[in-house]
């Protein structure tokens, strides 16, 4: 429908007299081709646990044949076209522990991709668009069997410098047998970029986006809106970078509820260079955030408001070659309605790198002393974090109320919506020092384990009003000897907490680190061998670490990566924040990559990763290989990929439990072109 209003608007627009003769703009075939493509998966898992004992497996194939063709209306220079028009068979054997076997089930399949420009070589243009696609995810196939998704929309693009304008509106859906999730987008954005001679530059930019969802799988929908604006002024020694940035999204649920978020940030960096080899770099952040949850089953309901303001300048002085200098300021603020923490830095760092008759002599030394001030129990909402699933992080300010912590999942997918996770089966958290750390033990479907997430989290700070100071200081020595073969190294430093008034509900940490270690290089080798030595009132440790790396190009062809590390950390006073039992946590890991590339279409590779962990409480053990193959010979192309998971999980203390899981895949994909 896009592209027919298109063809229409044009043909209106066009003069009467290039109309008389219509039939200049019957399309033209400038070229087509045809391929047919056969893919083939196998896939399986398997969990055992004491309570839990689940099989799945899922075969699945797929024959698709495809057209695809490219023209142009009137001129190459007035309207080019292309389309791809696809069917497709497609089986599948899905079975699971507990469920009845459906046997083979059989399907077939239409995609359509069509694009069309107007004015293709012209400063201003025209794209049009409109997909149907039914896409294949070997790892979700058991998940998203028969997603059928729809993709259409327009985009005008305005480009001749200094002047830059985007505009694009577009509407996407997905389809399942359990449901429909629609997006609506609307993107618009323009700049201006100007460069003076000098060195002298101004630019200006702003964009708007609206996004509205809905889903009726889960009875989600929403919509959020941003707005941002930025501009550049560069003169030969100074630069000055503003940005202000607007975020409003909201989300209603039958559950977990509703979720509403503000992000507002206002961002000023300017850097200078000054005489006498002196630079100047100064930040200045506003930043807004609030998010407002409603009660569920679980988690009351709970409205968080926090505005950051950070002031930051850094001065730094080149001595010559050999010695450079730091002093830098930094003020941070994070005021709630609960309360305020303020928290004052600053630093003196000095820098020397010298020639000596063998190498490089590599020293630093440095003092900070940080004010911090507590007024209330602040709160922090939308704090930041990526990590691994399963994985963990830790959160950024001391002294959280657990009892507060709420931890969202950002959906890697469109539209990109915000997921509550639950305590206890999501996550847990476990006190770390005078913070607390979060483990994400999984996610809630459709979201796969492994991967990499990002998520938010919320919460309000224990401590009421204390003042407390924490003075730091390192310094560090170094060797870069016959060539930068042998690097021997040593880190000294050490920190002291005082509490200067009211009361502190952690303990104020004291600690010394001394860090002796050694790197060697001499290609295709690197070994590094590592002892650290940390003395400290809460969770003191020694740690072993060593890793050898072999990696090296054994052809032209052929490439080999060979790593292994050790790790043997000892807690003598336990891991948790009071002095506990003594805790070891032991890791050894191994990694192989090889790859074997004769010829451009040629291509083969084989992975693996093992991994033996031994902890006070247990033992965790996993391995992952892998190998993939590519080959592409006249017409033909054919893809081959196969993965195996496994680990094991066995806890001794408290209460022992053992987890087995197994995943593998397997794939082929074979593409010929017909002509």
């Amino acid at each position: 429908m896009a592209l027919c209003m298109g063809l229409l608007l044009i043909t209106l627009a066009t003069p009467v007299e290039v109309c008389a003769d219509w039939r200049q703009f019957i399309p033209k075939i400038a070229s087509y081709d045809a391929d047919l493509e056969l893919y083939g998966s196998f896939e399986s898992d398997k969990h055992i646990s004491p309570d839990v004992n689940i099989v799945t497996k899922d075969t699945y194939f797929k024959e698709k044949l495809t057209l695809y063709t490219f023209g142009y209306s009137y001129h190459p220079n007035f309207i080019q076209y292309s389309l791809a028009l696809s069917t497709s068979l497609k089986q599948e054997d899905f079975e699971q522990t507990g469920m009845a076997a459906s046997g083979w089930t059989n399907q077939s399949g239409f995609e359509y991709d069509a694009e069309m420009w107007v004015l293709p070589k012209h400063p201003y243009n025209l794209t049009l668009f409109a997909r149907r696609y039914e896409p294949v995810y070997p790892t979700f196939s058991n998940i998203n069997l028969h997603e059928i998704q729809y993709y259409r929309g327009a985009m005008f693009n305005y480009s001749e410098r200094p002047y830059i304008f985007v505009a694009e509106y577009s509407q996407s859906s997905s389809e399942t047998p359990s449901g429909t999730v629609d997006v609506n987008n609307f993107h618009a954005s323009g700049s201006y970029q100007k460069e003076f001679k000098g060195g002298k530059v101004f630019a200006l930019s702003a964009g708007y986006d609206q996004t509205n969802f809905s889903s009726s799988t889960s009875d989600n929908r929403g919509n959020s809106h941003s707005l941002n604006a930025s501009n550049t002024l560069g003169l030969s020694w100074v630069s000055l970078v503003s940005s202000v940035t607007q975020n409003n999204s909201s989300q209603e649920t039958s559950s977990p509820g509703s979720v509403k978020d503000s992000f507002f940030t206002w961002n000023e960096v300017l850097n200078a260079s000054l005489p006498l080899n002196f630079t100047v770099n100064a930040i200045y952040l506003d930043q807004k955030n609030t998010i407002d949850t409603e009660a569920t089953a679980t988690t009351p309901g709970s409205t968080l408001t926090n505005t950051q303001k950070q002031i930051g300048v850094t001065v730094q002085h080149n001595l010559f070659r050999s010695l450079t200098s730091y002093y830098s300021f930094v003020r941070n603020s994070f005021d709630s309605t609960t309360g305020e923490i303020v928290n004052t830095t600053n630093t003196i760092q000095t820098v020397y790198n010298k020639m000596i008759p063998w190498g490089t002599l590599n020293m630093g030394i440095g003092f900070s002393r940080a004010e911090t001030e507590s007024m209330g129990q602040t709160a922090i909402a939308n704090e930041p974090h990526t990590s691994d699933v399963p994985g963990s992080f830790v959160l950024n300010l001391q002294e959280p109320n657990p009892a507060t912590i709420l931890v969202f999942l950002k959906s890697p997918v469109a539209p990109f919506e915000l997921v509550l996770l639950t305590e206890n089966i999501n996550y847990v958290v476990s006190p770390i020092g005078n913070t607390f750390q979060i483990n994400i033990l999984t996610v809630p479907p459709p979201f796969v384990v492994p991967g990499n997430y990002q998520f938010l989290v919320s919460y309000s700070l224990t401590s009421e009003k204390f003042g407390l100071r924490t003075d730091f200081f390192h310094y560090n020595a170094g060797l870069s000897l016959f060539g930068d073969m042998v690097n021997p190294y040593y880190v000294f430093s050490k920190q002291d907490s005082t509490v200067v008034s009211g009361s502190f509900g952690g303990v104020p940490v004291d600690s010394t680190s001394n860090t002796f270690g050694i790197i060697v290089r001499k290609r295709p080798y690197s070994a590094t061998a590592e002892y650290q030595i940390v003395d400290a009132n809460i969770n003191p440790y020694r740690r072993w670490l060593g890793e050898l790396t072999w990696n090296s190009d054994l052809s032209p062809t052929y490439n080999l990566y060979v790593s292994g590390r050790y790790t043997n950390t000892n807690y003598p006073e336990g891991i948790t924040a009071v002095a506990g039992p003594a805790y070891t946590d032991q890791t050894a890991s191994f990694i192989a990559n090889f790859v074997w590339r004769p010829l451009v279409h040629l291509y083969l590779s084989a992975n693996g990763a093992l991994t033996h962990r031994v902890t006070t409480e247990g033992d965790d053990n996993s391995y992952t290989l892998g190998s993939s193959f590519y080959w592409k010979v006249g017409r033909l192309i054919l893809s081959l990929n196969a993965s195996v998971t496994n680990s094991s999980s066995n806890v001794t203390t408290p209460t022992p439990i053992r987890t087995k899981d197994l995943h593998q895949l397997y794939f082929i994909k074979l593409v010929r072109k017909i002509f």
